[in-house]
């Protein structure tokens, strides 16, 4: 049977100069699973195709076939262009959709308006003779559009792709930067730059999870929510001492602390919405822990945890100075997991140099040297 292959080093057949290095792929193991799934994977292979002919086509496909001409639009579903003239503070309207269920809407929309067709040339002519048993033009398109129009729901497999869902690590993102902003200029919209920070503080608080954890929108996951709830919460002036919500998030990061020192989340916990252990330490996990932890305060309480980490981070770097490219630590939809590849390097070094650096303001203000 297939298995996604997650991780792993290129080989003769697949490899990228990118630093992706074939990290994601398909390939077929005869002995994969149990004996059980096997028959069960053998089962479904057979119940298509018995069945493969049956299946209802998404949208998208017979929208190819109406600009084709070889399907009438009168068949399809209404893709309706007049939405975008009803008040934008309506959520109906596609410009609050997710970015690419927006673009995709748009054009579909442009193009059922439209009612565009190309060119009938004896080829089109030709196929809508060889795809349909009877006269083309007695096809009763109101019939075929409840049978054969039926959309492909993609929000079946994608979480929130239709509507753009608001996320704790962005607003945490916006908090910290109207709060560095606000540093400089501390009279230019003063009113309404505290409005913004303390609803973008309810709302993090809000989406803290009982364990002390946050779900990450746009990486793996519960490691990477988590680092942007305390970093913004810390921005906005919690600290360990005067917010429950640091404590418990302190409390979840260190109880996932492995016994290498490091941190190592799955992306198996997007899926599950449960913290999944990796098994093994992860560059860019260990490094948005530490950060976590610093900006929590850990330093001053108990430095330890992330001298372990540290050492960790410093054993992974390779000869060059960078680090390792792992596995996937980026995902969006729930769904879709990928690398950005400069986070292995970038976050593995700003861990390093912000614990070096508050080492050494606490070793100033105690009178050491």
């Amino acid at each position: 049977m297939w298995k996604l292959k997650i991780g792993g080093a290129s080989g003769p057949w697949l490899r990228s100069t990118s630093g992706f290095l074939g990290r994601q792929v398909w390939e077929f193991d005869p002995d994969a699973g149990t004996a059980e799934e096997r028959a069960e994977v053998e089962r479904m292979r057979q119940n298509f195709t018995e069945h493969r002919f049956q299946r209802k086509e998404s949208q998208d496909l017979l929208l190819r076939l109406q600009i084709l001409g070889i399907y009438d639009w009168s068949g399809n579903n209404p893709i309706i262009p007049e939405l975008w003239l009803v008040p934008y503070f309506l959520p109906i309207h596609p410009g609050r959709f997710w970015c690419f269920c927006r673009l995709v809407y748009m054009s579909m929309a442009y193009l059922y308006g439209k009612k565009f067709v190309g060119p009938i040339t004896p080829t089109v002519l030709a196929l809508r003779e060889e795809l349909y048993c009877g006269s083309y033009e007695n096809i009763d398109w109101n019939k075929a559009r409840d049978s054969c129009a039926k959309v492909l729901n993609p929000s079946e497999s994608f979480q929130n792709i239709v509507i753009d869902h608001p996320s704790a690590e962005c607003t945490a993102s916006v908090l910290d930067a109207l709060i560095l902003f606000k540093e400089l200029y501390p009279m230019y919209h003063n009113k309404e730059i505290e409005q913004c920070t303390e609803s973008a503080v309810k709302f993090i608080l809000s989406k803290q999870r009982d364990d002390g954890s946050w779900y990450g929108t746009w990486g793996i996951c519960f490691t990477y929510g988590t680092f942007f709830g305390v970093k913004g919460l810390s921005a906005a002036g919690r600290t360990y001492d005067n917010s429950s919500s640091i404590r418990k998030a302190c409390n979840f990061l260190l109880s996932k602390q492995q016994n290498t020192g490091g941190w190592g989340e799955s992306y198996l916990s997007i899926e599950t919405e449960v913290y999944v252990d990796n098994g093994a330490p992860h560059a860019v996990d260990t490094a948005w822990a530490m950060l976590a932890l610093i900006y929590a305060g850990q330093v001053e309480i108990d430095p330890a945890p992330l001298h372990r980490a540290a050492l960790v981070l410093m054993n992974m770097q390779l000869e060059s100075g960078e680090f390792p490219q792992e596995e996937h630590i980026g995902c969006a939809n729930s769904a879709f997991y990928f690398n950005y590849p400069n986070y292995r390097n970038v976050f593995p070094v700003m861990a390093l140099g912000e614990f070096r650096r508050r080492l050494i303001a606490n070793q100033n203000k105690d009178g050491r040297t």
